[in-house]
C-alpha cells in the first residue's frame, strides 16, 4: 500500500500546490499547510485500512494477471 499512498499523496497535493491545480504554493501560511497534510494523512490512514480489511494488497502494489 506504500506505492499506492505514496502516489495519492503526490498526486493530490500536485492539485493543491501546483499550477495544474489551485496553484496554491507560496500562498497559504504554514499552519494551513501542516492542516492540510495532516488531513491528507488521516484520510490516506483510513482509506488503507479500509482496504486492507478486503484487499492483501494495495491497488498499484496488486499484480496485473494477463
Amino acid at each position: 500500500m506504500s506505492l499506492t499512498n505514496y502516489l495519492m499523496q503526490s498526486l493530490v497535493l500536485v492539485l493543491i500546490f501546483a499550477a495544474p491545480g489551485l496553484g496554491l504554493a507560496g500562498q497559504l501560511e504554514a499552519s494551513s499547510v501542516a492542516v492540510i497534510v495532516a488531513a491528507l494523512w488521516l484520510s490516506q490512514l483510513l482509506l488503507s485500512h479500509l482496504w486492507f480489511a478486503r484487499f492483501r494488497r494495495g491497488p498499484v502494489e496488486a499484480p496485473v494477471r494477463a
